[in-house]
Order: structure tokens, then C-alpha cells, then sequence
């Protein structure tokens, strides 16, 4: 069984990491702002999930008090793809890919302070490495003080703190619930919470229907790093701790540059492949160790 969610966390890091360079490419060609992205990625990844639902039964919450904690955990989700998606509007995907993905420093924050939680040594020095293996990343491609960048920056810190909060509360509610239910509602949720200020302060987040490219792009975010990324984490929940869980995308920047290289060639993650190649290897070691000593 360990071994499988090893597998499961891998597979959902690889997932996760297409979701910085597929929001590039949308923001690039159709100058479609963050938040906008952020609602129709929770809006496709939660229709699929309530169509699937049709076709194979997966029955109910079983107390309303779950309910509750999934609506408040969408709430926040919400907030963490609506700011991650700002900050890749606003700074160098370096920046967001790697402090969007500092949730287990949180995670771990607050697990021990609240929680009064305790974790194998290896694990703290598998999430060290991770984190120093990112700021390796970071230091091939360094913060722009200009406003933007700045604004950018924080949105992307915010979102880590947002998530590592959802990724507690999600732990409760899946020690006894399904991941579908669960997630099902917490997608919806999410959707909901970015709804209300696009209605207030956007009159186009809705393209034509002949933008058909924008529509398969926001398809892909719901499907592959939402459903089959996401849903992993949220499985794996039930059976790790959300440290654990919060540190495999530290992962992301490393694929997300490979991809990036290839598919956005004037938005490379980092400047100098050197500081890639350390920093993956080094920010791996530490996925490697804090997933084997997940326990």
C-alpha cells in the first residue's frame, strides 16, 4: 500500500506540474486574466466530476458537519488557484512556481503548532532539501522589484499559506468520506466563492463559444492537474499527513521548466539550465525522502 501512494503522489506531481505552463499559454494567447482561469478550472473539474457521479453511484456525505468543512475548504481553494493565477499574470513563472509551492512549510507550521504533531526525523530533512533545492531554481531566474513582480510574488506566497489551510481541513473530512464526494463538492465550492467577483467586476469571463482552443484549455486544467493531480493529493490524504502531500509539488518547478522550455520558449522558469539541473536533482532527493518516511 505504501508503495502505491508513493506511485499515486508521483504521478499527481506530474499532473500538477502541466498547470503553470497550460494557464501561460491561455493568458498568452487570450490575454484571459487569472481569476477567470482559476473559476472555469473549478468549474470543468466539478462538472466532470457531478456527470461521472451520474453514470457510477458514489452515494452521499455522511454528516452535514463534513458538508460544512468541504464548502469551507472550496472556499479557500478558491482563493489559492484565483491568487497562484494572478501571481503567474503578475511576476516570472519562477517566482509563482516555486513560492507557489512553499504550502508544506505552512503545513508543517501548522500541524506541529496546532496539531502538536511529530514526524521521522528524515522527513524535515527531506523537506529541507526540497525547499533548498527550489531556492537553487529560484536563484537562476531572481525577483524583479519592479510593483508588479512584487504584487506578483506575494499573491504566490499567499496562495501556499491559502492551500496548506484547505489541505487540513480536507485531511478531517477524508479520514471519513469518499475522495468523488469530497472533491466533487469542494470544486464546486471553489467555483462558486470565484463566481461572485466575476460577476461584480468582469462582464466577459464568458468566451465565445468559437474560441474553442480557450474552452479545451480550460477542460485540461479541470481534467489533468485538477481531477487527476488534486484528486491523487486528496486520496492520499486519508493515509499521510498534509505535509507529506504539500511537499511533492515542490516538484513543479523542476517539470514546469522542462515542459516551459519546450513549449514557451521566451518564459523559461530559470535563465541558467545549471541552476535547474542542481536544484531539481537536490529539491527530488528531498520529495524522495520526505515520501518514504511519509509514515
Amino acid at each position: 500500500h505504501s508503495i502505491n501512494i508513493s506511485i499515486i503522489l508521483f504521478f499527481a506531481m506530474l499532473a500538477v506540474s502541466t498547470s503553470p505552463v497550460a494557464a501561460k499559454l491561455l493568458n498568452q494567447s487570450s490575454q484571459i486574466d487569472g481569476t477567470i482561469i482559476a473559476f472555469w478550472r473549478m468549474f470543468f473539474a466539478a462538472s466532470i466530476l457531478w456527470i461521472f457521479s451520474l453514470f457510477v453511484k458514489q452515494g452521499k456525505f455522511t454528516n452535514s458537519k463534513n458538508l460544512r468543512r468541504s464548502i469551507l475548504a472550496g472556499f479557500f481553494l478558491g482563493i489559492h488557484f484565483a491568487l497562484f493565477f494572478i501571481a503567474l499574470d503578475l511576476t516570472k513563472m519562477a517566482n509563482a512556481a516555486f513560492l507557489g509551492t512553499l504550502t508544506p512549510v505552512f503545513t508543517l507550521i501548522l500541524e506541529i503548532v496546532f496539531l502538536k504533531r511529530k514526524f521521522n526525523h528524515w522527513v524535515y530533512i527531506g523537506l529541507a532539501c526540497a525547499l533548498i533545492g527550489a531556492f537553487i531554481i529560484l536563484w537562476g531566474a531572481p525577483f524583479d522589484s519592479q510593483n508588479n513582480d512584487m504584487v506578483g510574488n506575494l499573491c504566490a506566497l499567499g496562495c501556499s499559506f491559502i492551500l496548506a489551510i484547505s489541505f487540513l481541513i480536507s485531511e478531517k473530512v477524508r479520514q471519513r468520506e469518499d475522495t468523488i464526494i469530497y472533491t466533487r463538492t469542494l470544486y464546486s465550492s471553489a467555483a462558486f466563492i470565484l463566481l461572485i467577483p466575476l460577476l461584480i467586476l468582469s462582464k466577459n469571463f464568458i468566451p465565445n463559444l468559437d474560441e474553442g482552443m480557450i474552452y479545451f484549455g480550460f477542460f485540461y486544467l479541470g481534467l489533468v492537474p485538477t481531477i487527476i493531480g488534486h484528486n491523487a493529493f486528496y486520496y492520499s490524504l486519508k493515509y499521510v499527513k498534509p505535509t507529506i502531500i504539500a511537499t511533492v509539488p515542490l516538484g513543479e518547478p523542476i517539470i514546469a521548466s522542462i515542459i516551459g522550455y519546450f513549449l514557451i520558449p521566451g518564459e523559461l522558469f530559470t535563465t541558467h539550465w545549471e541552476f535547474t539541473l542542481i536544484g531539481g536533482c537536490v529539491s527530488l532527493m528531498g520529495i524522495f525522502l520526505v515520501i518514504r518516511n511519509k509514515g
